[in-house]
């Protein structure tokens, strides 16, 4: 019984070791925020200052391309870019913030 006990106890913690990162942290999630995958970005986690209102909207635009999404109101901010997403009958959708020093962007809405 106590053997039992000890082996359902050692395989928790080699499951909770080596499989729950796997499972928390899937690619479909993004909970810090996420980095545009177009070409012109470079690898997946390359940094590059986005400083001007003309490169976040295409950082948007690009982001956004298979999405039925518009681009709102943009309010340049010391160290962001914040942006509204509109859908096609101009209801807001999301509120994005874009870091203008690394190109990270993420949801505040």
């Amino acid at each position: 019984m106590i053997a039992l006990k000890k082996m359902r106890t050692i395989s928790l913690i080699l499951f909770m070791t080596f499989m729950m990162p796997s499972l928390l942290y899937s690619k479909e999630r993004h909970p810090y925020g996420t980095y545009c995958p177009c070409k012109e970005r470079g690898w997946y986690g390359e940094r590059r200052p986005v400083m001007t209102e003309k490169e976040a909207v295409k950082l948007i635009k690009d982001f956004y391309r298979e999405s039925n999404v518009m681009v709102g109101d943009i309010k340049k901010r010391r160290h962001f870019f914040k942006v509204e997403i509109l859908n096609k009958d101009g209801e807001l959708i999301d509120i994005i913030i874009i870091d203008r020093r690394t190109g990270r962007m993420r949801s505040i809405y």
